[in-house]
């Protein structure tokens, strides 16, 4: 079993639809720079296969316009994801780990 730790950056493009003071709105826009972090575990189940179970947190402080203003707060989002992995190498090297 193994401690997996993960970490990242990049771009947003929101596209919000939006109904403000009975006006409708909504495109895609360029948004700000998302971060995440990610802990997890992964199990060898046979030969190749993983099983991983992980948590990960992504922030993004985004803004966009809306009709008549524009509108901004941070989105903070949490994940719990649970599957199996396959790893497309030798086996040779996969019985070292």
């Amino acid at each position: 079993m193994w401690l997996l730790g993960r970490g990242g950056a990049g771009p947003t493009v929101p596209r919000p639809e939006v109904t403000a003071l009975g006006a409708a709105g909504g495109a895609y826009e360029a948004g700000p720079i998302t971060v995440q972090g990610a802990i997890g575990v992964e199990a060898r189940i046979a030969g190749s296969f993983r099983l991983i179970s992980e948590y990960k947190y992504t922030f993004t402080p985004t803004s966009f316009d809306i009709p008549s203003g524009r509108a901004a707060f941070h989105a903070h989002s949490h994940h719990g994801v649970v599957g199996i992995g396959y790893y497309f190498r030798n086996r040779s090297a996969l019985q070292d780990r």
